[in-house]
């Protein structure tokens, strides 16, 4: 098993996928003559994306620093900024725009702190400068790898706290919206454990993933069920029992239970796919063999007709070289089309998210292409053709949620936006005008964005624009993955 740092994951293809995948639409890269990486991307409300992750380039030693990227909807950097950097271990692994417009990120902090490397969660504005930023850290070396901003405001992070002893404890640390810490967890014990995915889920508590391995012994897949305060609910072990089994990418499903992707038993290892119930129950899993390469599921995400996409890399169809992956499955786990993204040399997928227009974006690192030894690799492809996404099976769940029309539109002072879900759920809106800047505040629901929970049916928010400048704006809502937008003209 590999510590510390996570700069190759990957996954495995199946030559059997029927082939109607899609295409990329253009790509790019970031970074300078040395080491980049892009661990985390998200698209943000004005259709653009940040990236967080790290670089030697920009430093004189050629240490790390956590470096975070802003680009516009066709992945022109529109600013980075990089934090750190007198220090080694300075690494951004998660990142989330927050309902400020902001961004909160976290990774390592090796430049402050109290050991050789601590949590660092660090908030920005809306232009990438931090508001405030906090460390946690005890005996040696922590690291903290997954972020999200929580329905109360506040932030949640997983990672891994260890000890000069060799041990290991999955982490979890509750933030307020002010970056008070507000309670910690530690699970684990003898031997080693690390979570490197958290989401929050529909009753409020958390879903973690990552791996547990005793001493002397192969990791399984774990995942871990906490109540609202971060308590164990239930927890559970996936995996061969002759390999290493490792979980980095969870989300919660639109049946109640949860999907994970990451890395199955093998050397090298085979994508890993485990479908679970509301309970942890495993209900089926697919691990397909990459023929002698190395091959991991790194990120994954539910679509809109209950099917999954996870990215990663492979080296299947390559020279021993691996290259960007993208695998799309059916409800039931069965593989319907794959597509790889790279050139000669090795190419990584570490990170995926599905857009507003049906597509995916994806970050990760290549050596194929840029100007340094890797470079970070943005990949944004095509929507999915209709076909593909609308040939499930009758009775396949239907999408979670629909925007109507704002109504009236245009408008000189309210507008009414009606939404309908068919299941209970958080829902996360924001108001942006069309540059960027955000709108607020506006409207009925907290300040100009935030996230509220809602019972199935159909329900309003009312806009209040009479302040105004005229203009075109984005309202945006998303829930469970999947977001709807609609154009607001302002009037004045």
């Amino acid at each position: 098993m590999k510590r510390i740092l996570i700069f190759a994951t990957g996954l495995v293809l199946c030559s059997s996928a029927t082939l109607a995948q899609p295409p990329a639409l253009w790509t790019r890269t970031f970074g300078g003559v040395d080491y980049d990486c892009g661990f985390g991307v998200q698209q943000t409300a004005d259709g653009g994306y940040i990236i967080v992750g790290t670089s030697s380039s920009f430093n004189p030693y050629w240490l790390y620093t956590l470096y975070l990227i802003k680009t516009d909807p066709l992945g022109v950097e529109q600013w980075h900024r990089l934090y750190g950097g007198t220090s080694n271990f300075d690494h951004g692994y998660g990142v989330e725009q927050t309902s400020d417009g902001g961004y909160i990120v976290t990774g390592i902090a090796g430049s402050t702190g109290a050991g050789m490397g601590d949590v660092w969660v660090l908030k920005t504005d809306a232009e990438g400068i931090a508001q405030w930023t906090r460390t946690w850290g005890q005996d040696y070396f922590e690291a903290g790898y997954s972020v999200q901003e929580t329905a109360d405001g506040g932030y949640i992070v997983a990672g891994y706290h260890s000890n000069y002893a060799g041990e290991f404890d999955a982490l979890l640390l509750k933030y307020s919206a002010s970056g008070d810490l507000l309670w910690t967890q530690l699970y684990g014990g003898i031997g080693q454990q690390e979570a490197y995915d958290v989401k929050q889920t529909l009753d409020g508590g958390y879903i973690l993933t990552g791996y547990t391995e005793p001493y002397g012994g192969y990791s399984d897949v774990w995942l871990i069920k906490t109540d609202a305060d971060g308590h164990m609910d239930w927890n559970h072990t996936y995996g061969h029992p002759n390999g290493d089994d490792v979980g980095y990418c969870v989300q919660q499903t639109q049946d109640g239970g949860y999907i994970i992707t990451g890395s199955y038993a093998g050397y090298p290892p085979d994508v890993y796919l485990i479908k679970v119930d509301a309970s942890g129950a495993e209900e089926w899993n697919h691990h397909a063999y990459g023929g002698g390469g190395e091959d991991v599921g790194h990120s994954v995400v539910q679509t809109p007709n209950g099917g999954y996409v996870v990215a990663g890399y492979t080296s299947y169809f390559t020279a021993g070289n691996e290259d960007v992956c993208l695998l799309r499955y059916d409800a039931a786990g069965t593989l319907e089309w794959y597509e790889t993204f790279g050139g000669a040399l090795r190419d990584y997928g570490l990170s995926l998210q599905r857009t507003t227009d049906g597509g995916y974006i994806i970050t990760g690192r290549t050596q194929s292409y840029g100007a340094g030894y890797y470079d970070v690799y943005l990949i944004k492809t095509e929507p999915e053709p209709v076909s593909s996404v609308e040939h499930a099976a009758a009775g396949a769940t239907p999408s979670v949620l629909e925007l109507a029309a704002p109504r009236p539109n245009p408008l000189r002072s309210t507008t009414t936006l009606t939404f309908t879900l068919s299941r209970a759920c958080p829902v996360r809106w924001d108001v942006f005008a069309l540059d960027g800047r955000v709108a607020g505040p506006i409207g009925a629901a907290p300040v100009q964005g935030g996230t509220c929970w809602y019972a199935p049916g159909q329900h309003q928010v009312v806009l209040d624009g009479s302040s105004l400048p005229a203009g075109v704006y984005l309202a945006r809502l998303s829930a469970l993955g999947q977001s709807e937008a609609q154009r607001i003209i302002v009037l004045q």
